[in-house]
């Protein structure tokens, strides 16, 4: 018997990061995931800001030079991740 993952009255969520700089990047997507999408999507964006004003992201420059708990990290993850959430 096969579930019912979504409706138009309560459609499947789904969270894509967003960049201000990029915000035709996120619309495209946005767009291409309302109209391929098999079942109904609320595409919300996940904005940096918004995790900045609560308290719950920050970011720490790392420009060659890592913090010493993110040492324990490989330099190549730290450096994709463009994050590092060490105190």
């Amino acid at each position: 018997m096969s579930e019912v993952v979504a409706t138009k009255g309560k459609p499947f969520k789904v969270f894509m990061g967003y960049d201000s700089h990029e915000d035709i990047t996120f619309e495209v997507a946005k767009f291409s995931m309302e109209q391929r999408a098999s079942v109904p999507v609320d595409v919300q964006p996940l904005k940096r800001t918004e995790f900045q004003k609560r308290g719950i992201y920050w970011r720490t420059q790392v420009r060659g030079v890592l913090p010493p708990a993110c040492q324990l990290v490989s330099a190549a993850a730290m450096i994709g991740m463009r994050m590092c959430t060490c105190t």
